[in-house]
């Protein structure tokens, strides 16, 4: 999808060839960011939507179900 919208930028249209380019980049930055930045921050902040009560109860020291 970024490689489709980066052919915009060979357009002679300037403002569609701009356009093409940052949107381009936005959508790398976001697929790089969701690989590697959201993973990370599940990691650190843990949630508890994704992990439940097994952090609060590991914490606290109780047997967690497997």
């Amino acid at each position: 999808m970024i490689l489709a919208v980066l052919l915009w930028y060979s357009s002679s249209l300037r403002f569609q060839a701009e356009m093409g380019l940052l949107i381009a980049l936005w959508l790398t930055v976001s697929a790089i960011s969701s690989i590697f930045l959201i993973p990370a921050m599940v990691y650190i902040f843990k949630p508890r939507f994704v992990f439940g009560d097994a952090v609060e109860a590991k914490q606290a020291g109780a047997a967690v179900p497997a």
